[in-house]
């Protein structure tokens, strides 16, 4: 299974993390603009892509999707805040030209919350095959193993259809 996690920035004027994960094998890459993260897309070709990024448009400042997660604990940023609308256009522009791939939202601090490790160094079930140049990097680690527990069904979700949902690894009982 090949699996794509990308921790998208706002704009192009600043990093982007995409990680590739096959079988137990992370690679990493820093870009900054689309058409880099869609090449890479176009040449790895994953059977999912996990993205740190709304991917539905509202005028409210919480999601259900939010609102859901808040009440369990975790701490989502509100989509009206910061850049956090400039994210989710640029999100939705680049699931636009991705034919045929599935593609999820994730929320990487809160998947770093629920596996209980804040380095992808301490995992111990994948090999890093690069150097870990920056946080970007790091995170669109996780967010890359949220698309493996979600292809492997091991996953939660928040959220409605409506506003987008949100997909976690499988929370702890």
């Amino acid at each position: 299974m090949r699996l794509l996690g990308i921790e998208l920035s706002a704009t192009a004027d600043h990093i982007s993390g995409v990680a590739q994960l096959e079988d137990d094998k992370i690679r990493t890459f820093s870009v900054y603009k689309d058409p880099d993260i869609l090449e890479i897309v176009e040449r790895f070709r994953p059977d999912c892509i996990a993205i740190n990024a709304p991917l539905h448009l509202t005028n409210k400042p919480y999601r259900n999707a939010e609102k859901e997660m808040v009440a369990m604990g975790f701490s989502p940023d509100p989509q009206n805040m910061g850049d956090m609308n400039a994210k989710t256009k640029r999100a939705i522009n680049l699931k636009s030209q991705t034919d045929k791939i599935e593609i999820i939202e994730c929320h990487t601090p809160s998947a770093k919350t629920i596996l209980k490790v804040n380095d992808p160094k301490q995992l111990s079930q994948v090999r890093i095959m690069n150097i870990l140049k920056n946080q970007q990097e790091k995170d669109a680690i996780f967010a890359a193993l949220t698309a493996l527990f979600y292809k492997e069904g091991n996953y939660s979700q928040f959220g409605d259809l409506e506003e987008g949902l949100i997909i976690l690894p499988k929370l702890e009982t």
